[in-house]
């Protein structure tokens, strides 16, 4: 998973703030290129990321903070990093170049579970508007 806004423990009765917030977001569908996996030491990630955040990932972001703000978050103090964790207590390795262009068509509040790994649940999905006009068009045999 990709995190957008990290939150902790969220009290029941903030889940439909949250939810009106991925609702407000006007956003189209856009890829993200992510260019090579790196570990950051001192967090034991190993981790791919971008060579650069796009303008559409920053806007979602960005749409998401301010709309989240009105349910009492504050945004995160430091610039957002985009990264895609792929491997927790990781061992420190060399950087590895690849090329994978990740087409994001949705995002998703995601819950964790509580046990001996990180498992998530997924408790809401936003389709973003290329997306919903893709499944719009299929549907109707277009």
């Amino acid at each position: 998973h990709l995190t957008l806004d990290f939150f902790g423990a969220v009290q029941p009765q903030l889940t439909a703030c949250i939810e009106a917030a991925g609702d407000a977001v006007v956003l189209d569908e856009f890829v993200l290129g992510l260019r090579e996996a790196i570990c950051w030491p001192r967090q034991r990630l190993w981790v791919a990321q971008p060579a650069y955040a796009p303008g559409a990932l920053l806007s979602l972001v960005g749409q998401l903070n301010r709309q989240l703000s009105v349910c009492g978050f504050e945004p995160e103090r430091r610039r957002y990093r985009a990264h895609l964790t792929l491997a927790r207590k990781a061992p420190e390795i060399a950087p590895v170049a690849f090329q994978v262009d990740w087409t994001v068509g949705e995002f998703v509040l995601a819950a964790s579970c509580p046990g001996h790994r990180p498992r998530y649940r997924v408790a809401r999905r936003w389709a973003l508007r290329a997306a919903r006009t893709g499944l719009r068009e299929s549907a109707n045999g277009q």
